[in-house]
């Protein structure tokens, strides 16, 4: 079986720490689909900006407004 070390929300500091403040206000709590990207921050915002696109239409998360095309 495959595993995927991930940084828990305790541990979690600058960038990835703001990202996962962030779904804790949007969701409530911190979706393992996006833990599994959280050893590079930068990935992972890229992740919650595409799926905020995709599932919800314009958001700001993390101070960037993603906007639908259309």
């Amino acid at each position: 079986m495959s595993f995927i070390q991930t940084v828990s929300e305790s541990e979690a500091l600058g960038p990835l720490r703001a990202v996962y403040e962030c779904l804790q206000k949007e969701v409530g709590f911190v979706p393992n689909i996006f833990k599994a990207s959280s050893l590079n921050a930068d990935v992972l915002q890229a992740q919650v900006g595409l799926f905020s696109a995709l599932m919800a239409g314009p958001r700001n998360t993390n101070g960037v407004i993603i906007r639908s095309a259309g």
